[in-house]
């Protein structure tokens, strides 16, 4: 039996999930640190990027149609991309939002519909884009 979209986000984070959920001023000062210490770069930006997957986990987990993505994408594909998408804007992210949500904005969405392959007009983010989450 195939594993529903909601057993195969679990699945993922069990495995993605860091030792620690950071909260944004800890993922800010882990990201300050990387800028000044570059010896230690990569550790710390595991620590970052690992700390932070709660984040995109708990943004899927309550995505209301998440068991509809089959329906538009893969699912494995889609989460690729969300992690993707969420690590190339983590750093600039940290240093202009007060919030993890507020990373969630236009921007972030057209870069996933981009790499998923979808035009605005299909993509299910069409209403998420253009009024949840506009809070540049």
């Amino acid at each position: 039996m195939e594993k529903t979209n909601l057993e195969k986000l679990n699945t993922w984070f069990e495995l993605v999930k860091g030792p620690k959920n950071l909260t944004i001023d800890e993922a800010r000062e882990i990201n300050n640190k990387i800028r000044r210490l570059p010896s230690n770069r990569q550790e710390l930006q595991e620590e970052l990027i690992l700390g932070t997957m709660h984040v995109i986990y708990d943004f899927l987990k309550n995505f209301t149609f998440i068991e509809d993505v089959n329906t538009i994408y893969d699912m494995d594909d889609f989460i690729s991309s969300f992690c993707e998408v969420w690590i190339e804007n983590l750093e600039q992210g940290l240093y202009k939002q007060n919030d993890f949500l507020n990373m969630f904005n236009s921007k972030f969405f057209d870069k996933l519909n981009e790499k998923l392959g979808v035009s605005e007009k299909n993509s299910m983010f069409v209403h998420i884009n253009k009024i949840d989450f506009d809070k540049e």
